[in-house]
């Protein structure tokens, strides 16, 4: 019983209404809050860009999907989402229906698609939950060979940890479970057959105590925009280890080593409806 309750823990917490009000939906671009998300999204976008300018792509923990909104403003993409709260999915359905984003609800270690479907994958803000890493088989499962995997994570996190009154288990409020750098997130990848392209450091948070100073002092809320991004860049180069986000893009490697068979066991290809959309697309009855 007390192991359920930890491991229900996070979801909760995903679900609650203090996280649920914690959006860039209602957020404003003089927030510092969408600073630091639109500066991952930033990056995100413009290496999806360089690396893979069309085709399909798999946001993994979508949550309330602005990340495949904003990638939906071009037109060479073809854009899926799935996560693990209904709740989420459901505040995003409309707009994600208009702009022809296809969502679903489900978890990583069972992603509803057959193999090879997707050009690229994103996983923004999603390893430190992960108390199995070897979910990456399924998202390289998923990848056409050479398709591309983009990931964020924090950045050299301090953990901290609370004990817990009834148990006296300790966990962590946000669900982070692991501490990434550059080396040990490049391991992880190559490990699950990924060469890593490129990758960098980014949400300096001296830029963000000098936007607080301004707000704060000087009654100055600076809008986000395409000077925020270079002066971050900059701070970033002179001090990455004042950073808060690590990013890295990866490429699948030629092989089909976890196509076929994951774990020993037959991994059956899911049906995609009439060969174009997710397998177990959201019912409209279920997200109104």
């Amino acid at each position: 019983m007390i192991q359920k309750i930890h491991n229900e823990f996070g979801r909760e917490f995903y679900e609650s209404e203090e996280a649920l009000r914690k959006n860039l939906w209602v957020c404003t671009p003089k927030d510092a809050y969408y600073f630091n998300e639109m500066t991952r999204f930033d990056l995100i976008q413009r290496w999806l860009h360089e690396y893979c300018p069309e085709g399909r792509i798999l946001d993994v923990g979508c949550g309330d999907g602005y990340l495949l909104c904003l990638l939906s403003e071009s037109n060479t993409y073809e854009l899926f989402g799935v996560d693990l709260s209904m709740r989420r999915l459901r505040r995003v359905h409309k707009i994600a229906q208009q702009r022809g984003i296809l969502l679903t609800q489900s978890s990583i270690d069972r992603l509803p698609a057959r193999n090879g479907t997707f050009d690229a994958c994103i996983l923004s803000e999603l390893m430190e939950h992960l108390k199995d890493l070897s979910h990456l088989k399924e998202v390289n499962r998923l990848l056409k060979p050479n398709g591309y995997l983009f990931v964020t994570v924090p950045y050299k996190e301090q953990l901290s940890y609370y004990s817990c009154p009834h148990c006296k288990k300790k966990f962590n409020p946000s669900g982070h479970l692991r501490v990434f750098d550059e080396e040990s997130l490049r391991a992880i990848m190559e490990n699950y057959q990924f060469q890593v392209q490129e990758h960098a450091v980014l949400g300096s948070s001296y830029l963000k105590r000098l936007h607080s100073i301004a707000e704060r002092y000087f009654r100055i809320r600076p809008t986000f925009g395409s000077y925020y991004v270079n002066f971050d860049q900059w701070f970033a180069k002179r001090w990455p280890n004042a950073c808060t986000y690590l990013a890295m893009v990866g490429q699948k490697r030629g092989c089909d080593s976890f196509s076929k068979r994951i774990d020993g066991k037959s991994k059956p290809n899911f049906s995609f409806g009439k060969g174009e959309g997710m397998s177990r697309p959201l019912p409209s009855r279920e997200l109104r």
